[in-house]
C-alpha cells in the first residue's frame, strides 16, 4: 500500500521519493527494489487463493491482497519481477488445477484488468515497456552487424547481454570447476581488458546460472540445481498447498532464464537462501510427521 501511495503522490509515507522519476523504492529509500521484494512473497497470496482447505469466507480479502501485490509489482516499473509474478501465477493455475473454475476465471479477469488499466493510464510504465521492445530489436540488429556496436548506444538489454557474455567467457577458462568464489566480481575487468566485453563487467553477471558457472563451473552448477530439484520435487509430492509458497518462490527465482542479482553477495542472495531454509524446514517437519504417524499406530504416511 505504501508503494502504491508513492506511485500516486511521488513520495512514500516516510518522504522517500521515486527513484529517477519512474522507479518505486517504498521503504528502501534510494533502492528501486520494492517490486522484486514483493514478488518473492507474492506466492503466499497466490497459493492461499487456491487452497481448498482454507476458509472461503475471506475470499474477497484474498482478492484484495492479490490486487495489491500485482499492482505494486507492475507500477514499480521493474520488468523482470513483473514477468516473474506472471510466471508464478501461470504455474499456480496449471499445476494446482483449482476446483473452483468460476473463481479462477474471476481472478484471471481481475489481474488482466489491473494490467490493462495500468498500461492505459500510466504513460511512464507504457513507455518503459515499449522501449524494451525497441531495445530488443536494436540489440538484434547490432549483433547481426557488429557486436562491438553494443558499446555505442547503451540500453538495459545491451548491458544484460554484455554481462552474460562477460561471465560466459570467464567460465570458458575453466569449464569444470570455474575460476573460484567471486572471481568474476574481482577480476572481470582485467580478464576482458582487451575486449569489448569489459563494458559488460559488473559486480556479478546478472544470472544465477552464469554467475555459478564462471565462479564454480559445471560442478558447482550441478550441485546447486540438484539441491533445487530435490527440494521442489519433494515439496510437490508431500507438502500441503498452504505451505508451498516458499517452494514456488524458490522455483521462480532460481529459474535459469530469468535475470537476477547476485546469489552469493547481495540482499537478493540473503532472501534467496531464506527460501532455501524455509523449504528445508518444511521438508524436515513433513518427514518427522510421517515418521511419527507410522511409528504410533502403523498409520500410512500422509
Amino acid at each position: 500500500m505504501d508503494g502504491i501511495f508513492q506511485f500516486t503522490f511521488g513520495f512514500n509515507i516516510l518522504g522517500y521519493e521515486i527513484y529517477e522519476s519512474s522507479r518505486l523504492t517504498g521503504f528502501f529509500d534510494d533502492e528501486p527494489i520494492i517490486g522484486s521484494f514483493v514478488m518473492k512473497f507474492g506466492s503466499l497470496f497466490l497459493l492461499d487463493i487456491v487452497d481448498s482447505n482454507k476458509s472461503k469466507n475471506k475470499y474477497f480479502l484474498k482478492i484484495i491482497y492479490i490486487f495489491l501485490v500485482f499492482t505494486l509489482v507492475l507500477v514499480s516499473n521493474e520488468r523482470m519481477p513483473f514477468l516473474q509474478i506472471l510466471f508464478m501465477f501461470i504455474i499456480v493455475l496449471f499445476l494446482f488445477q483449482i476446483k473452483y473454475s468460476f473463481k479462477n476465471f474471476f481472478v484471471i479477469l481481475f489481474i488482466s484488468l489491473i494490467v490493462s488499466c495500468t498500461f492505459y493510464f500510466s504513460e511512464t510504465i507504457k513507455t518503459r515497456y515499449i522501449k524494451s521492445i525497441y531495445d530488443l530489436n536494436q540489440l538484434l540488429l547490432d549483433l547481426k552487424e557488429d557486436p562491438e556496436l553494443l558499446n555505442s548506444q547503451k540500453s538495459s538489454l545491451k548491458d544484460y547481454y554484455l554481462n552474460f557474455n562477460s561471465g560466459m567467457e570467464i567460465w570458458k577458462s575453466n569449464y569444470i570447476f570455474g575460476s573460484g568464489f567471486r572471481y568474476y566480481n574481482s577480476n572481470c575487468n582485467n580478464f576482458h581488458k582487451s575486449s569489448y566485453l569489459q563494458y559488460g563487467c559488473s559486480t556479478h553477471p546478472h544470472s544465477i546460472v552464469i554467475e555459478t558457472l564462471s565462479d564454480h563451473g559445471l560442478v558447482g552448477l550441478v550441485i546447486l540445481y540438484s539441491i533445487f530439484i530435490y527440494i521442489i520435487l519433494f515439496s510437490y509430492k508431500f507438502i500441503p498447498i498452504n505451505n508451498l509458497w516458499p517452494f514456488l518462490s524458490l522455483f521462480v527465482i532460481s529459474f535459469p532464464f530469468f535475470t537476477s542479482q547476485s546469489l552469493y553477495s547481495s540482499y537478493y542472495g540473503s532472501i534467496f537462501w531464506l527460501f532455501v531454509y524455509l523449504c528445508s524446514f518444511y521438508i524436515k517437519l513433513t518427514k518427522e510427521k510421517r515418521s511419527y504417524l507410522v511409528a504410533s499406530g502403523g498409520l500410512e504416511p500422509p
